[in-house]
């Protein structure tokens, strides 16, 4: 299973870093660092913009160790307002690195404590999923072996 990580919870935060940001059309920006296959539609990015009273820019930094790394670098002189894509295989480089404060968004309470990763909650679980392994049934069909039930098998598969 795959968890990923980000701080969509800092909007509230925004608010105080709205005056360092530069402006566009007329309002404060916000700037969004993120990895290269962040979406975003221009409904919810619209809807963002309202309720925070900032124009959203979205910097697409790389894949998501090349955003933290870009993150991490630039830490003593951001890059970003806010940072989102770190998951489960970076976790600890983006704590390690003190990027990121403690926040506990409305409703954090009801996600399940084991997506929970971050006691101090710097970091905020938004999403997970599951990770498929296909195998080649013919390949242990010739082999004579059984495929192993659970991933962890894999490596006495002989794989």
């Amino acid at each position: 299973m795959k968890i990923h990580y980000g701080l969509i919870g800092l909007c509230v935060i925004v608010f105080g870093l709205l005056a360092c940001s530069g402006e566009k059309e007329g309002l404060p920006s916000v700037t969004l660092m993120t990895h290269d296959s962040f979406s975003i539609s221009n409904e919810v990015a619209q809807k963002f913009e309202a309720a925070v009273g900032a124009k959203l820019v979205v910097l697409k930094s790389g894949d998501a160790g090349e955003a933290l790394n870009k993150a991490i670098l630039s830490k003593n002189n951001p890059l970003a307002d806010i940072f989102f894509g770190v998951d489960n295989t970076f976790l600890s480089r983006a704590l390690e690195a003190g990027l990121f404060v403690p926040y506990a968004p409305k409703g954090l309470e009801a996600v399940d404590g084991a997506l929970k990763r971050d006691p101090e909650n710097r970091l905020i679980p938004v999403d997970f999923g599951d990770v498929c392994l296909n195998y080649d049934i013919q390949w242990f069909a010739d082999k004579g072996e059984k495929a192993p039930g659970r991933a962890g098998g894999l490596d006495q598969a002989g794989i």
